[in-house]
């Protein structure tokens, strides 16, 4: 299944239950195309492990088998002690 990254960046804030608002998703987008790379429904590029997953390179970055795996591993990263001000942005909606 292709998935563009609006409905990823969609995807991402319902799963983590952050409001779906024009600036988080301006933010997602932004971010996704910083990051650059290909890696399978990863455009944030996490090198959060999932049982599956591959390395799409030598960084660790990570090709997930699927949207609901690679949204769940996305939302697993964010949640991470690093991201706290990412996420209360998020919840802002800001």
């Amino acid at each position: 299944m292709a998935v563009n990254r609006q409905q990823f960046a969609q995807a991402v804030l319902q799963a983590g239950g952050w409001p779906t608002t024009q600036s988080n998703l301006n933010f997602l987008l932004a971010w996704m195309n910083r990051e650059g790379g290909s890696a399978a429904f990863n455009p944030l590029n996490t090198t959060q492990a999932a049982a599956d997953a591959t390395n799409y390179n030598k960084v660790g970055v990570k090709n997930y088998t699927s949207l609901q795996e690679g949204v769940a591993e996305t939302v697993a990263t964010l949640q991470g002690s690093l991201f706290a001000n990412v996420r209360s942005a998020l919840s802002a909606g800001t």
